[in-house]
C-alpha cells in the first residue's frame, strides 16, 4: 500500500507545475469541505487512490486547455476539454459513487406512470449493491430499494421515486459527489460555449476549476496515505 501511495504522489508531482501551484492556492474555505447532509464517503485507500489520479489528469487537461486561450489552437483546446470529461466521468463513476450513478438513472428514466424502463435498471443497481460493506445504513437503502421494486412491479400504493431518492441520499458524500457534479455541469457549460462557437474567456474555467479543486483537495485530505504534494 505505501509503494501505491508513493507511486500517486510520484504521478500527481509529475503532471505539471500549474497544478502543484494550483493545490498550494487554496482558499481556508475550500480547505475544509464539510459534508451537509450525504455523508456515506468512502474510506478505501484503493479507490481514494484511483480517484486522486483520475482527478489529477482531469486538472491537468482542464489547465492545458486554458494554457491555450489566446492561440490559434482551437481543436486542441476542445480535445483537452473532451479528454477532461472522460477522466471526470471515471472519477465520478467510482465506489458508491456509480450505484448513486445508476440510481439517478431510474429515476431519470421516469417519465410515466409506466415503469418498464425503471425495471430494466433494477438488476444491475441492486447487483451494484452488493459491492458495499454490510452495514446499517446499506441495508437500510437496500430495503428503500426492494420497495421501490415491488411498487414498480405491482403497481402499488407510494412513490417509488421517493424511495429512490431517500436511498441516494443515504450512499451519497456530499463533499465529493457535489462538487464532482458542479464539475461536470461546468464542462458541458464550457463545452457548448465551443460548440455554439461563442468566444470562451479564461474567466469561463473558473467554476470547473474550482470545483475539481475542491473534490481532489478531498479525496486527498481523506485519504491519509496520499498526503499534498510539496514543491521540490
Amino acid at each position: 500500500m505505501h509503494n501505491k501511495t508513493r507511486n500517486t504522489d510520484k504521478f500527481i508531482i509529475r503532471l505539471s507545475m500549474p497544478l502543484i501551484m494550483l493545490l498550494l492556492n487554496i482558499s481556508a474555505q475550500a480547505a475544509e469541505p464539510t459534508p451537509q447532509q450525504g455523508t456515506y464517503c468512502t474510506t478505501d485507500t484503493g479507490t481514494l487512490s484511483l480517484v486522486t489520479e483520475e482527478l489529477t489528469v482531469t486538472i491537468d487537461l482542464v489547465l492545458h486547455s486554458l494554457s491555450l486561450e489566446g492561440k490559434d489552437m482551437l481543436a486542441e483546446k476542445i480535445s483537452s476539454l473532451q479528454s477532461a470529461k472522460l477522466s471526470l466521468q471515471l472519477a465520478a463513476g467510482r465506489g458508491v459513487a456509480r450505484i448513486t450513478t445508476l440510481i439517478d438513472a431510474v429515476i431519470a428514466a421516469h417519465s410515466s406512470e409506466d415503469y418498464t424502463q425503471q425495471l430494466t435498471w433494477m438488476p444491475l443497481l441492486q447487483t451494484a449493491m452488493l459491492s458495499l460493506p454490510d452495514d446499517a445504513r446499506t441495508r437500510a437503502a437496500n430495503d428503500l430499494i426492494s420497495r421501490a421494486e415491488d411498487i414498480m412491479q405491482t403497481e402499488g400504493k407510494g412513490n417509488p421515486m421517493q424511495h429512490l431518492r431517500e436511498a441516494r441520499h443515504m450512499l451519497a458524500c456530499d463533499a465529493l459527489d457535489l462538487p464532482l457534479q458542479e464539475a461536470r455541469e461546468a464542462q458541458r457549460t464550457l463545452a457548448k460555449q465551443f460548440a455554439k462557437g461563442k468566444p470562451v474567456s479564461a474567466k469561463a474555467y473558473t467554476r470547473l476549476i474550482d470545483s475539481l479543486r475542491s473534490a481532489l483537495l478531498y479525496v486527498l485530505q481523506k485519504d491519509n496515505e496520499a498526503p499534498l504534494p510539496s514543491l521540490p
